[in-house]
């Protein structure tokens, strides 16, 4: 304080203070961070969270990752899952015929057909 009021006038200190005490903590370091030449920090933003199945069987499952993860559209989903399967050697008669019930309606056709693991792992290789 000694050092400060030889090198400042009574107002300036005043001032000083009275600038001083409108600030909260948190204000005040990152006045003086700034001034210090100290990059502000930066907020943490939180991590989004995927977005998961309504239910965990295995028909919704399925759909959500050919939907959410894919980004497919139901008919192009069916198609795309229809022509992956038969690539992995899976026979066509195996697989429903496209129809214009809803994917879950489908794929619970398929998995009474085609192991639920086999079509889970051919639609985790799906690209968009």
């Amino acid at each position: 304080m000694s050092r400060l009021s030889e090198e400042h006038s009574k107002a300036s200190l005043v001032a000083l203070w009275q600038d001083l005490k409108a600030l909260t903590r948190s204000d005040f370091e990152a006045t003086l961070d700034e001034l210090a030449g100290k990059p502000k920090p930066t907020p943490r933003t939180r991590r989004v969270r995927p977005s998961q199945p309504k239910d965990d069987r295995p028909v919704t499952r399925i759909a959500h990752q050919l939907r959410e993860r894919a980004s497919l559209s139901d008919e192009v989903a069916v198609a795309k899952l229809s022509e992956a399967l038969m690539s992995r050697g899976i026979r066509e008669e195996l697989i429903p015929p496209r129809s214009t019930k809803p994917l879950e309606a489908w794929l619970s056709l398929l998995i009474s057909q085609v192991s639920e693991g086999t079509v889970m792992a051919t639609a985790k290789r799906l690209k968009t």
